[in-house]
């Protein structure tokens, strides 16, 4: 079973907005050159991040769990070195302390 990862509209918002402020940023650096260049490497770094990791698909067979991701390997999780599974339940104010619902899903 293949299914494809759908982003949230809060993901996909949270994206698109750090990447307009690198943007705005870069613009405004433009004629500050040792600035404007950190910005972009950070900029780029921080891209390529997101897309190393960004999830594309996840599978399950018999076996295990893998998720396809854009620019990495898969990741497989197998059901043998699963110890525990069960609901998630939103902490208090909805804080999120793990999992993805930022830039580039993470």
């Amino acid at each position: 079973m293949k299914s494809k990862v759908h982003f949230s509209t809060y993901c996909t918002i949270i994206t698109i907005a750090v990447l307009a402020l690198f943007v705005v940023g870069i613009v405004s650096t433009r004629n500050e050159s040792p600035k404007c260049l950190i910005l972009c490497i950070i900029t780029a770094l921080a891209t390529l991040a997101g897309l190393y990791y960004c999830p594309i698909s996840v599978a399950a067979d018999s076996k295990s769990v893998k998720i396809h991701r854009l620019l990495s390997g898969d990741k497989t999780f197998n059901y043998s070195d699963i110890e525990s599974i069960d609901t998630f339940y939103p902490s208090p104010g909805a804080l999120r302390l793990c999992g993805s619902g930022g830039f580039f899903g993470y």
